[in-house]
This record gives structure tokens, C-alpha cells and sequence, in this order.
């Protein structure tokens, strides 16, 4: 299926959005119940609901601003290393343990949810730019976050307390690796266009 650059722009506006109210949401959650876990998943996830909308703004504008595109790859991954920081910094403060374990788990499902429907638009509007494959690389680590999350979440609630700040830990050196292979694909883009 191919997109002209209006309806891909309006594709990425609505799964934004999307990302939006559902990272408030699942903060908020994270917040209440304690989880490091469900409030690292949060902030990546309105980190790659900002990364999407500047996505949709730079296809908005249209095909001969790639140069945009590519800024707005490398604005996805600033903010990704940006959250990366942030949970990096929550796993090292000292915070009480999780509570209401069937909120978190409830919540990191549903967010496992949100982020296959997200990963699946957006495969379905991919057109192979830096910026989509940022885009996708940044949702595919939601994803597998959200998953980790929950892990996280079941095992701290068995008593195994200190899991869920090492997987937040991980979450962001797995969020990191894709950073580098987003940098490594604007690369390669960069040879085929000269």
C-alpha cells in the first residue's frame, strides 16, 4: 500500500496521538503503583509519540524536505536517549517497592497492545526513509518494552524487588542499540543519495 505524503502525514498525526493519551495514562499508572518499569515504558512512549508527530510534520511538509526527515530521525533519537537518561536516573534513586502489582500488569498489557497497533500502521505506511525507519525502530522498542515490563512487573511481584529497576536499566540499553542502527541506517542512505 503507498501513501502520498499528505496521508502519511495524517497516518503518523492520528498514531501520535495515539501515544499520546495512552503514555499519560500508563505515567500516571506508573506513578501510583511505583513501577519504574510502567514509568520508563511511559516516557519512551511520548518520546516516540513526539518523534512520530515530527515525523508527520516533516512528511507534511513534503518529499523535497528529506533533509527535514532526517533531522526529524535524529530528533527521535535525541529524545530516545533523553528517556534513556531518565530511567537510568529513576532505577538509581531509591523509591518504595511496587504496589497494586494487577494495575501494573494490566497496564503494561494493554500497552503491549497499544504499541503492536502502532508498529502495525506504521508498517503499513512504511516508504523505506530514514525517518520511517527511525520512526519504526523507536515503536518496535516500545514494544518489546512494554513486554519487558510486564516480565519485570510479574517477577518484583514473586519478591524479586530489584528486577524492576534492572530491566529498566535494560530497557534503555536495548532503547540505545537502536539508536546506533538508526544512525547506521541515515549512513547508508546518505551513500545511495550521492
Amino acid at each position: 500500500m503507498t501513501y502520498d505524503d499528505h496521508a502519511l502525514s495524517k497516518q503518523l498525526t492520528i498514531l501520535g496521538g495515539v501515544l499520546v493519551a495512552w503514555s499519560l495514562i500508563e505515567y500516571w499508572i506508573g506513578h501510583i503503583t511505583t513501577s519504574l518499569s510502567i514509568k520508563a515504558d511511559a516516557v519512551h512512549c511520548v518520546t516516540d509519540a513526539i518523534g512520530i508527530l515530527m515525523s508527520a510534520l516533516a512528511y507534511r511538509i513534503g518529499q523535497e524536505k528529506g533533509r527535514l526527515r532526517e533531522g526529524a530521525a535524529y530528533f527521535n533519537i535525541a529524545l530516545t536517549v533523553l528517556a534513556c537518561g531518565h530511567i537510568v536516573y529513576e532505577a538509581f534513586n531509591p523509591s518504595d517497592k511496587i504496589g497494586l502489582y494487577l494495575a501494573a500488569a494490566f497496564t503494561a498489557w494493554v500497552s503491549i497492545g497499544v504499541n503492536h497497533f502502532v508498529l502495525k500502521k506504521l508498517a503499513l505506511i512504511d516508504d523505506g526513509s530514514s525517518c520511517m525507519h527511525a520512526t519504526k525502530v523507536h515503536a518496535l522498542g516500545d514494544l518489546w518494552i512494554s513486554i519487558f515490563a510486564l516480565i519485570g512487573i510479574i517477577l518484583t511481584a514473586t519478591g524479586i524487588i530489584w528486577l524492576d529497576k534492572v530491566i529498566g536499566v535494560a530497557i534503555a540499553l536495548y532503547l540505545l542499540i537502536g539508536c546506533v542502527k538508526v544512525l547506521y541506517h541515515i549512513k547508508v542512505e546518505h551513500k545511495h543519495q550521492h
